[in-house]
């Protein structure tokens, strides 16, 4: 990756772009909590990113449904007490693991699915987050998509924070952003500082954009106005709003660069969170090519469920 690269200073009064963009804080956020402990990885994560006045659960949903056909119901009333007795038991322990990240929390138990008691639950609480751990399922498994991570990923409708171990322990993280240029960058970006997370160092703003031999010549023959030189006219027009990107960013305190790259955004992504050495890739749920009435476009649904990485997926 050959990133042109911008860095700024915190921008003047006069030159603060998007005035409709505002800080909101009071963030509600909604914890899965699983048997296996996988939920720490995700309390790391949350303990780093340092969500400002937030108000955090963790939910355990007991499935009581027996996974045998009993026919006089014995077996599973016995397996629905037992479950509940585990998730009672779990959840002071949860409550500990999150105090010592010094996260404040409250917990709760229900019935039901794990995905569709975090996405109702999230729903009646006007939750802005969810946050989940994802591991490979099995030694062969080459994605990180459990059946409650996958439902959530492709139908909740709030930001959805996947973990994936190892969470490591530093002081404060560093971000890849991935900027995809469409009309719903503003949204993305109000939901991003409504979260306001104090944990993070800087941030790296990645935008990519892919032309094939056929639409380069197109565009030489049907848009003169473009100079005969469709990448360098969409290389300089990404440049210059990643550019208004950074002085938003570092207007709201982080420190922030740009890169833009001719590239498939998988690729562009995947380089940047390597040499960037970041710990999160953020990214909206959606963008202007996703299908009407889509939750998750493609980009989106590769990062979480192929890339080792924790993502922070964006929904506003």
């Amino acid at each position: 990756m050959t990133p042109a690269q911008q860095s700024t200073r915190a921008p003047s009064a006069q030159e603060t772009i998007r005035p409709k963009i505002r800080r909101e804080l009071n963030t509600k956020i909604l914890v899965g909590i699983g048997s296996d402990e996988g939920h720490i990885p995700a309390l790391d994560l949350l303990g780093r990113l340092r969500f400002p006045e937030s108000e955090i659960t963790l939910l355990h949903a007991v499935d009581t449904a027996y996974p045998i056909p009993d026919a006089d119901g014995a077996k599973e009333a016995e397996y629905a007490r037992v479950m509940e007795n585990i998730g009672r038991r779990l959840l002071p322990l949860a409550k500990n693991e999150a105090q010592l990240r010094r996260l404040e929390v409250k917990t709760e138990l229900v019935f039901g699915r794990a995905a569709d008691c975090l996405r109702s639950r999230a729903e009646r609480d006007n939750s802005q987050l969810i946050a989940v751990c994802a591991t490979k399922h099995g030694p062969w498994s080459s994605g990180y998509m459990g059946s409650a991570t996958c439902s959530l990923a492709l139908n909740a409708t709030q930001s959805l924070l996947v973990a994936k171990p190892p969470i490591h322990h530093k002081s404060t993280l560093r971000v890849v952003l991935g900027i995809d240029q469409s009309t719903k960058v503003d949204a993305l970006l109000q939901r991003f500082v409504d979260l306001a997370p104090q944990g993070i160092e800087e941030i790296f703003i990645v935008s990519a954009y892919q032309i094939d031999d056929e639409i380069a010549r197109a565009a030489h023959e049907e848009l003169p106005m473009l100079g005969g030189d469709i990448d360098r006219f969409l290389l300089e027009r990404f440049s210059e709003k990643n550019a208004d990107l950074v002085r938003l960013l570092t207007g709201f305190g982080y420190r922030a660069q740009s890169s833009v790259d001719c590239a498939a955004p998988v690729d562009a992504l995947q380089a940047a969170m390597k040499d960037f050495r970041a710990d999160l890739l953020i990214i909206g749920g959606t963008g202007d090519a996703s299908p009407a009435g889509s939750k998750i476009g493609s980009v989106a649904l590769h990062e979480i469920i192929a890339e080792p990485y924790s993502v922070l997926m964006l929904r506003g």
